[in-house]
């Protein structure tokens, strides 16, 4: 993985947070694990088309009873780790790219499998963002140390204004672009 950036979220108040800060109108939005479609209906109100999946036949079903008659919203029941399936979803919607990808696995997935499926994901649909919800990979995160940046160290929680991590590649970080539109490149130490 080397160009699209991904946000780290640990809850879902960050997780929604990245909606309104990060989703822009021109969006087409993937929610993988999208459970019964509570997160996918906000992420509708603030982009153009968003695809809800979710491997349990149950969720996608209340999903989409739940919020039917949303003109840009649909529900599919997929499992989010069957590529060829969520193409071919794609495909029949006519969308062939998602710019934005929302990953929802909670603290069921180990950090190792969400990072192969934010690989696959990138490679099938190189997506301009990611917005992921997993608490290990966040508390993972926050205890890296930080780089020096313009001579200040930074760690996790010292600045206000940093209110999202995102991974560049394997094991560089950076903060997202928060409200003012301010980048810092971070790497994390090889002792983690």
């Amino acid at each position: 993985m080397d160009g699209s950036p991904i946000v780290v979220t640990e809850n879902v108040v960050e997780y929604r947070k990245a909606i309104t800060e990060l989703v822009t109108a021109e969006d087409v939005v993937l929610e993988v694990g999208c459970a019964e479609g509570v997160t996918t209906a906000l992420i509708a109100d603030a982009a153009k088309q968003v695809v809800g999946i979710d491997k349990s036949p149950s969720q996608a079903a209340k999903a989409a009873a739940r919020h039917q008659g949303i003109a840009n919203l649909s529900f599919a029941q997929v499992d989010g780790y069957d590529l060829a399936a969520v193409r071919r979803l794609a495909d029949a919607a006519g969308i062939r790219q998602f710019s934005v990808i929302f990953i929802d696995v909670s603290g069921s997935r180990k950090v190792g499998d969400v990072e192969t499926l934010l690989v696959k994901y990138e490679q099938v649909f190189n997506p301009r963002l990611f917005v992921v919800k997993a608490y290990q990979l966040k508390r993972l995160i926050m205890r890296c140390q930080l780089c020096t940046v313009a001579g200040h160290a930074v760690y996790p929680g010292d600045n206000l204004a940093i209110q999202y991590f995102v991974l560049w590649n394997q094991h560089t970080l950076c903060p997202a672009v928060n409200h003012v539109g301010l980048a810092q490149a971070f790497s994390c130490p090889a002792t983690v």
